[in-house]
């Protein structure tokens, strides 16, 4: 095993990507000599071109691919073929597939790979010769312990990692420097406020982010501490950060003005990361911040902090139909986000301040 090539997939966001994390240290630590590729979404690549675990990184963008289609059948085929060649050079012996896709499952089948690894959710690895059973969906443990699991199949003995973050020194040096240029003194203690919650929801996501006019007042109260308040988030979210930065006196908004590292140093330097449950979530847990997040339709036991809770606040509602993300559905929300709503600014300033004052939440 220890010269085995080994390929790891996942085509999904921020979160899953730095999920798989503690089962590709497992993977290191078990085959010191293996070559391990990665194969993910680009932003995927920017997470973890420093992860001194991987030897090589791949993108597939399934958004390019699509339009690749869409564009010419022919150049689609011909770039396919490319891709395929690409990968079958590699010669990999072992696949842990994380899509739960069986489209993906039959091209990786067609790659001669001998041990193909998934999770087997309604039938959709059938095209693996090695898979766990996926019932429910993932349900009671967190999806970066479902992903460790999966090495039980290579006979490796795995432990609860944290998550991995690393940073190029370049990307920090860039983030210092915009703070520099907006009149930040990290030494002075700032708090990130991300009240998006990413774009893998789409048209749902409102349904995953606590009230704008929300973290309009949270912020107001933690700016009249004294603290400087930094508003983030992705491309995506920049109206909605520009909204709440213009009615927070002193917020400074850097939406959409970094790239994803530079995001990740930025966030890296603060004293506290505010967050919907999404992305920067998750990459204020890999880095070892302290972190407060809203909780509404997803479970915070799936999803949540891993692999312990230490400085971090979960908030969440007690109302009957959270959570209502199950097997990888969301149903239609009859009650407008009534578990998200229900948290109030109180409740979230004074989570934010015992964590800031280093006292236990």
């Amino acid at each position: 095993m220890a010269s085995k090539r080994i390929l790891i997939f996942t085509p999904f966001g921020i979160g899953d990507v730095l999920f798989t994390t503690p089962l590709i240290k497992s993977l290191r630590l078990a085959f010191p000599s293996a070559y391990i590729c990665f194969l993910c979404r680009a932003s995927g690549r920017e997470l973890m071109r420093n992860n001194p675990n991987l030897n090589d990184i791949l993108i597939f963008e399934k958004d390019d691919w699509r339009r690749s289609w869409s564009a010419s059948r022919i150049r689609f085929l011909k770039e396919l073929a490319a891709f395929y060649r690409e990968l079958k050079s590699r010669k990999f012996d072992i696949l842990i597939d994380l899509s739960l896709s069986p489209q993906y499952g039959l091209f990786f089948a067609g790659l001669g790979i001998k041990q193909r690894i998934c999770y087997d959710y309604r039938g959709r690895g059938r095209f693996h010769n090695r898979k766990l059973i996926l019932a429910r969906g993932y349900t009671g443990k967190h999806v970066a312990r479902y992903y460790l699991e999966l090495a039980f199949c290579l006979g490796i003995d795995v432990r609860d990692y944290p998550l991995e973050l690393f940073l190029s020194p370049g990307a920090v040096t860039a983030a210092a420097d915009l703070l520099k240029i907006a009149g930040v003194d990290p030494a002075r203690g700032f708090v990130l406020v991300c009240p998006g919650s990413g774009d893998s929801w789409g048209v749902n996501a409102y349904f995953k982010r606590w009230p704008a006019e929300n973290f309009v007042e949270l912020c107001r109260k933690i700016s009249a501490t004294g603290r400087t308040v930094i508003i983030a988030g992705s491309s995506g979210e920049k109206q909605l950060c520009e909204n709440i930065a213009a009615r927070v006196p002193q917020a400074i908004n850097l939406c959409a003005r970094t790239s994803l590292e530079e995001f990740c140093a930025v966030l890296s330097l603060s004293a506290l990361v505010i967050s919907s449950d999404g992305g920067p979530f998750h990459a204020a847990r890999a880095l070892g911040k302290k972190t407060l997040v809203f909780f509404g339709p997803v479970d915070e036991t799936v999803y949540g902090p891993y692999p312990d809770a230490r400085d971090c606040s979960v908030l969440k509602a007690a109302v009957d139909c959270r959570p209502c993300y199950r097997g990888f559905k969301f149903p239609p929300c009859p009650y407008d986000k009534l578990c998200l709503r229900s948290i109030t600014v109180d409740e979230a300033f004074s989570a934010a301040t015992r964590l800031l004052n280093g006292k236990p939440h």
